[in-house]
């Protein structure tokens, strides 16, 4: 289990490259560059995205932050709530420190790519 963990964060990290590198390496069409790039992009955000659904949930549910245990939710309307919208903060807080630099490299990559394979 010990090398689970990092394995899965080199591989989050490298996934917007590894895009790049996909697209240039089998010097795809611009249509598929752009999917890529779409892909690519949505990775990037997908942590702030989930983060953003998760603090609609925490005011739809009348969730309130529980002081001095970091970050933690409480709802006292549906406590069946309470891991589920801390997870996604939490998820929204800390997923993009990974995801969003990937995404810009691999983005700034197929954007190179596709310039270069226009000209």
């Amino acid at each position: 289990m010990a090398i689970v963990y990092p394995l899965c964060l080199w591989l989050l990290l490298l996934f917007g490259p590894g895009l790049a590198a996909i697209a240039l390496y089998y010097s795809l069409a611009v249509s598929w560059q752009l999917v890529l790039l779409g892909i690519c992009i949505l990775y990037g955000i997908f942590p702030l995205v989930i983060g953003w659904i998760g603090s609609i949930l925490i005011q739809r549910f009348g969730c309130h932050h529980e002081k001095g245990v970091g970050i933690s939710y409480k709802c006292p309307d549906n406590p069946q709530m309470e891991e589920l919208v801390t997870g996604m903060v939490f998820l929204g807080a800390w997923g993009g420190i990974i995801t969003i630099p990937s995404g810009i490299l691999g983005c700034i990559g197929l954007i190179i790519s596709i310039i270069y394979r226009s000209i």
